[in-house]
């Protein structure tokens, strides 16, 4: 359940962010999103990897630890995006602007690598049920994405975000 709910909230994060982007920074630094999810997420991984090696790998606690963290990171990372006064088209011309893109960058990025410290420790704690904690990984993130969308066109922008912030926390739940 974990590794399905923090897979649901990576997709669903890669969904809606682009919009804030194109809104706030210009539709062209929406790819960086996606970039920025799969290293957040890789380094998550990375940061799992790490701890199981050294005998110390995540158990259900930290897990839920890493989800709670994860919805509350995402929520003031966006909180911090909306207020950062980034022009877009200065990017080239002055130091601060790059510099705030960077501490956005930073801020977005915390809510992956826990994402990613979470999913890929449920992985590595699964033993026997890899096949299907595996299966319940792709399955959340199609379920984020789509559930984005659906969230997106329904309530707006501002309730797709606090949908897509809730997800991670459906993880200490039983399907």
């Amino acid at each position: 359940a974990a590794a399905l709910a923090a897979s649901a909230g990576v997709l669903g994060a890669q969904v809606l962010l682009p919009r804030f982007f194109s809104i706030l920074l210009w539709y062209h630094l929406a790819f960086f999103v996606v970039s920025l999810a799969m290293a957040g997420f890789a380094f998550g991984g990375l940061i799992a990897r790490r701890r199981e090696r050294s005998g110390r790998a995540l158990d259900a606690d930290a897990a839920r630890a890493c989800l709670a963290g994860a919805s509350l990171a995402f929520l003031v990372a966006l909180a911090l995006l909306v207020r950062l006064p980034v022009d877009a088209s200065a990017l080239l011309e002055t130091l601060v602007d790059p510099l705030l893109l960077l501490l956005a960058a930073l801020a977005l990025a915390v809510p992956f690598v826990l994402l990613g410290t979470g999913v890929c420790g449920s992985l590595a704690a699964s033993g026997a049920r890899l096949g299907s904690v595996y299966a319940a990984t792709f399955a959340g993130g199609a379920a984020g994405a789509v559930l984005c969308l659906l969230a997106l066109e329904l309530l707006g922008t501002r309730r797709a975000a606090a949908v897509v912030a809730a997800l991670p926390q459906l993880g200490p739940f039983p399907l």
